[in-house]
């Protein structure tokens, strides 16, 4: 759970990856911040398990492919970081639409996975389009290298920046329009 809070924040995605034991000190009190709730919790959790799920599934479908290692067991923090990205662009997570109760839904469940989807996805572009194998190595490496997360978070912004409001769920009207929990 505190890797998945951790990889939302650029200041721990890297630390999350290298040093877990780490967060624990020190970080561990920025990332389970006073007004933390139960929903940011909840959410998390829901977001890590399916990025780790859905970089599995693509790392199968792509495994011939020479960056395929890109979608190795830490690309899972990546893709959480990249989805809330997402979130943080296209929808507004903290509406009081969003309950706990709401995020037990399939239709919250399926509108997130839609965002980890293309979290996936987007993230494998931009980890391929940044790839120097002269400057971070191995792709192990490079997935640990504060370096590579500068580079990578600045393309992430700009192609999220791009991405149409539209499309992708908006998760508070997804949960306003689920009837019965």
């Amino acid at each position: 759970m505190t890797l998945y809070l951790a990889s939302i924040d650029k200041n721990f995605l890297v630390q999350a990856i290298n040093n877990k034991s780490e967060l624990f000190d020190e970080p561990y009190q920025k990332i389970f911040k006073k007004d933390i709730t139960a929903r940011d919790v909840c959410l998390a959790w829901i977001v890590g398990g399916m990025a780790d799920i859905e970089r599995q599934k693509h790392f199968e479908k792509i495994k011939r492919d020479s960056n395929s290692n890109l979608l190795g067991v830490s690309a899972a923090y990546w893709v959480v970081f990249t989805t809330f990205k997402l979130f943080h662009k296209l929808t507004d997570i903290r509406s009081p639409q969003i309950t706990l109760e709401r995020m037990k839904a399939v239709e919250f469940q399926n509108a997130v996975r839609k965002y980890v989807l293309h979290a996936v996805e987007l993230f494998y572009e931009v980890g391929v389009d940044t790839h120097d194998p002269d400057t971070y190595g191995s792709f192990k490496s490079k997935l640990r290298s504060a370096k590579y997360l500068d580079k990578v978070d600045s393309k992430l912004s700009s192609r999220i920046a791009r991405i149409p409001q539209k499309k992708l769920p908006d998760l508070p009207a997804v949960c306003k329009a689920i009837k019965k929990i």
